[in-house]
């Protein structure tokens, strides 16, 4: 995990003595590297979804609270994307649960892909995602949503004896113009996934103006 290179432009200076010094300081060094590495896993970890390799809720929940400090100082609008998979339960009820945890596997890597390395991609539990998009206004991220859509709905999920088609419903809200605070801002964009619902899922709908 490292490497202590010593040089001294004398042939044979180092006695005996040095190279034991030099031994400690490396053995030393192998501890603070190592304990260093440790430390970054483990923070990884606590904020990463064990299943989809996505941020946690409770990641995502401070990144919120950051991107609208973030966004109010700068006088720069970020959007919010939620996502739900339609149907979700009869893959789990028709092909088992550890099928389901394959699709939301896949679902993960789609997202990751499809978005940008600054966008914040986070399992908000069960088959519902959310996606923040620092500096991107609310027609951005609609066009961003609707080409998740198209992918998940075009993509062959399961195998090639069971292939599974699944469809992503979505709603899109941005800050401060659907909302200015967290609370209403998730408010808003769960309300406008709940309408794609309503209206027969597999679609992407702006959350409405806050009025």
């Amino acid at each position: 995990i490292g490497m202590l290179a010593v040089t001294n432009s004398f042939p044979n200076a180092f006695t005996n003595e040095d190279l034991r010094i030099f031994s400690i300081i490396s053995r030393h060094s192998s501890i603070a590297i190592n304990n260093t590495l440790l430390h970054k896993k483990i923070k990884e970890l606590s904020i990463t979804d064990g299943l989809t390799g996505l941020y946690v809720y409770r990641y995502f929940n401070d990144m919120l609270d950051k991107e609208i400090l973030r966004s109010a100082r700068y006088q720069q609008p970020f959007s919010l994307i939620m996502l739900d998979l339609d149907g979700f339960k009869e893959v789990n009820d028709s092909f088992g649960h550890l099928q389901g945890d394959t699709v939301l596997r896949e679902v993960a890597q789609i997202l990751k892909r499809v978005c940008r390395e600054v966008d914040i991609v986070a399992r908000y539990g069960g088959e519902e995602f959310t996606i923040i998009l620092p500096a991107t206004d609310m027609e951005g991220a609609y066009i961003l949503a609707d080409r998740i859509r198209m992918v998940i709905k075009n993509y062959a999920f399961g195998t090639k004896d069971n292939i599974i088609s699944l469809t992503a419903s979505m709603g899109v809200a941005s800050y401060p113009e659907s909302a200015s605070t967290k609370i209403d801002l998730i408010k808003q964009v769960d309300r406008a996934l709940y309408k794609v619902k309503a209206d027969g899922r597999n679609g992407v709908c702006r959350a409405l103006k806050e009025t």
